[in-house]
């Protein structure tokens, strides 16, 4: 029976019988709640061509049916899911509903170049600061204009590694960002190899909103995507935004002013 493709945007409550024609643009799991060394959940945020994003969850019970049949940054044709909706205490996507694999769910792998291997919507730094809720994840793109040293902390027995920076926009807005183990590591390797003469551009993908002693910032941890770039001069007119090559990811940011080398928007 021929089923139609859907439109991310396009799902609402009560459907099972569709189709999606989807890359998974990133994936992560979440431990056992009872037993923290096992796998509970796993996560993924499927995009179509119009970039719409949606949450899909695989439940513990499925991941041995699923686990070799999705992978980061491949596309899929996929069908037969329950819709549910998107209360989560931190939304990865704003979409009003996620979807939740079922045993019947059917997954077919496709080249789908007409999918974006990746997509960002970067909140504002004006308004990252306004917010008064810390319950969204976020895309952010900044300068990164100051970073403390990283140092060790210990929380209900686990010893963790931080880090602070500080990210500015055009405008001079700025907003503190705090880094957690892995990502922390990233940070200091990355500055610690680059050109010190030129300036270093974050995006950040997943992270959270955190409100700490009264003022919002940003958090990453879990599932988060970090990029590095370091900026170079090209005629004072163009930003060419090279990615860290651990990273496998290249992009150009233009730059419309001279102004100190930091001005810069998503191409």
């Amino acid at each position: 029976m021929y089923v139609k493709v859907t439109k991310i945007s396009e799902i609402s409550g009560g459907k099972i019988d569709f189709q999606l024609r989807v890359r998974v643009i990133n994936l992560w799991t979440t431990p056992d709640r009872t037993n923290p060394q096992d796998e509970g959940v796993v996560h993924m945020i499927f995009m179509d061509k119009e970039c719409g994003r949606i949450h899909a969850t695989i439940r513990k019970d499925l991941i041995s049916k699923f686990r070799d049949s999705v992978e980061d940054g491949s596309a899929y044709v996929l069908e037969r899911f329950m819709v549910a909706k998107n209360d989560a205490t931190f939304r990865s996507t704003p979409h009003k509903h996620k979807l939740n694999f079922m045993r019947g769910t059917k997954v077919f792998k496709v080249k789908a170049l007409e999918i974006p291997p990746n997509h960002f919507e970067f909140m504002s730094f004006h308004d990252i600061l306004a917010s008064t809720k810390d319950d969204q994840f976020l895309d952010v793109i900044g300068h990164v204009v100051k970073k403390n040293v990283m140092k060790e902390t210990e929380k209900n027995g686990k010893i963790s590694k931080v880090m602070d920076a500080t990210l500015e926009d055009l405008e001079g807005n700025r907003v503190h960002c705090t880094l957690w183990d892995d990502f922390a590591v990233k940070m200091e390797q990355f500055l610690d190899t680059h050109d010190s003469s030129l300036p270093v551009i974050i995006i950040l993908q997943l992270c959270k909103l955190k409100m700490y002693l009264g003022a919002m910032r940003i958090s990453l941890e879990g599932s988060v995507t970090l990029i590095f770039g370091v900026t170079e001069m090209s005629n004072n007119r163009i930003v060419h935004f090279k990615i860290s090559p651990f990273i496998g990811v290249r992009t150009t940011l233009i730059s419309p002013t001279t102004t100190k080398y930091k001005a810069f928007y998503q191409a």
